[in-house]
């Protein structure tokens, strides 16, 4: 997943709003299909999730509050009595059983949809070892029957800082995940490598890769504080977790936006 350090002050073109008094996440399912069926997804069922942030309002206009056009995709404020709630990011969750005696089925799923999602999936799938050894021995869990796939988390700059990210990741968790048995899999990473590159048409130079793995470890660093996930000892970048080693890191993260 990505996400962004700077503070909601952080940008000097964005203006600073007021912190949201409670947020809420919105999940609706896109595509399910039958397992082992090709017509529609390749076995995934695809959730996304609109993240909403919401101020109780007293009537009138107030400066730090958000105006028409000013949130995600350029979505407009919605007001409810003494409330107003507006769209400030979204996220896209990808789930789908596992087969651990056929890994190659899940490399396959992943090759239908998108390269970014394949790229999440192969270090995990790529050796039968990483999937029924190494997940097992990192997360202590002796069954995994299902892969939660944490695919992309981007909020709009005036709400970077508060951690409505990490809060909507773990509150996504929480509502998908049935079990222990569903492992959590994401990458740390920007989801573009162009603007570490000077020139497009090139491999990244020393320099920019030293940049590039930088920010990754940032952002890995950040998400494993948040969402208590852990890196693959030769994949730093890849994250991995189950309910029960993630749920000290995530009850501290919903916590903070616990609606009073």
């Amino acid at each position: 997943m990505t996400q962004q350090p700077n503070g909601p002050d952080g940008d000097d073109r964005v203006r600073p709003w007021r912190r949201p008094d409670f947020l809420e996440l919105v999940l609706t399912t896109r595509a399910e299909s039958r397992e082992g069926s090709e017509a529609d997804e390749f076995g995934w069922q695809v959730w996304e999730g609109s993240i909403y942030a919401a101020w109780y309002v007293d009537g009138g206009v107030r400066e730090d509050l958000p105006t028409d056009g000013s949130g995600w995709r350029g979505s407009d404020p919605i007001h409810d009595e003494d409330t107003m709630k507006l769209v400030v990011g979204e996220l896209d969750r990808w789930m789908r059983r596992l087969d651990l005696d056929d890994t190659s089925d899940l490399l396959e799923a992943a090759d239908a949809i998108a390269q970014d999602l394949l790229d999440v999936v192969e270090p995990i799938a790529g050796r039968d070892d990483v999937l029924t050894q190494v997940c097992y021995d990192l997360t202590d869990q002796d069954w995994i029957d299902r892969l939660l796939v944490l695919r992309v988390a981007e909020v709009i700059p005036q709400v970077r800082g508060w951690g409505v990210g990490a809060w909507a990741s773990a509150r996504s968790v929480q509502l998908l995940a049935p079990d222990a048995g569903t492992l959590m899999l994401t990458k740390a990473a920007p989801r573009d490598r162009t603007p570490f590159l000077a020139d497009p048409d090139r491999e990244l130079s020393p320099s920019e890769q030293r940049a590039w793995t930088a920010t990754q470890n940032k952002i890995a660093a950040y998400w494993c504080q948040t969402l208590g996930l852990t890196p693959l000892p030769d994949n730093p970048a890849m994250l991995i977790g189950t309910l029960d080693t993630m749920e000290d890191a995530m009850q501290a993260t919903l916590a903070v936006w616990q609606r009073r």
